[in-house]
C-alpha cells in the first residue's frame, strides 16, 4: 500500500506502508497546504503550493506540468467530484470556496464555474459521494450546498 503525504516545509513524499519507507516526491520553496489525486488520473498530484497556488505534478516526467492561481490566500482543501473528476473543489482561508472545470483553461487561468463566499476563512470544501453536494466548513460551522450537475 502507498500513500502521498505533504507538508507545510514543501515536501510531498510517497510512504510504501509495507516497507516503512518515504521517498521524495516534490521538494518546493513554498509551503503545501493539501494535496489531492483524481482517481482517474494515477501518474498526477494536485497540491495546494504557496498562497493561492493549485499545481499539477506529473510523476511520469518527475515535474510541475501545470500552476495556477486561484485564490488570494492559502487553499486548505482540494476535492474532486467523484461523478466528474474534471472537477474540482477548492476552500480557502481568504473565505471563499470554488468549483473549478479542469478541461477549461486559458493559459495560466482558470475561471469558477461557482464561487461561495463567506466571511471568514473557510476550513474545508468537499463533494459528497454522489458529486450532488458540496460541504464546506468554517471554525464551528457547516453548510452543505446542492450544486448542478455538471457535464
Amino acid at each position: 500500500m502507498q500513500i502521498y503525504t505533504s507538508c507545510y516545509d514543501g515536501t510531498v513524499r510517497l510512504m510504501d506502508a509495507e516497507k516503512e519507507i518515504f521517498d521524495l516526491v516534490v521538494d518546493s520553496d513554498e509551503c503545501i497546504f493539501a494535496l489531492s489525486q483524481p482517481t482517474n488520473e494515477a501518474n498526477c498530484l494536485y497540491f495546494a503550493e504557496g498562497y493561492g497556488g493549485l499545481t499539477i505534478w506529473d510523476n511520469r516526467i518527475g515535474k510541475r506540468s501545470s500552476h495556477w492561481v486561484l485564490h488570494k490566500r492559502r487553499i486548505n482543501t482540494v476535492d474532486f467530484n467523484c461523478e466528474n473528476p474534471h472537477i474540482v473543489a477548492t476552500s480557502c482561508s481568504d473565505g471563499t470556496a470554488c468549483t473549478w472545470d479542469l478541461r477549461y483553461t486559458d493559459g495560466d487561468k482558470l475561471t469558477p464555474l461557482r464561487i461561495f463566499t463567506h466571511d471568514r476563512a473557510l476550513q474545508s470544501a468537499y463533494f459528497s459521494p454522489s458529486g450532488s453536494s458540496l460541504a464546506i466548513t468554517r471554525y464551528g460551522v457547516c453548510s452543505i450546498i446542492k450544486i448542478t450537475t455538471f457535464h
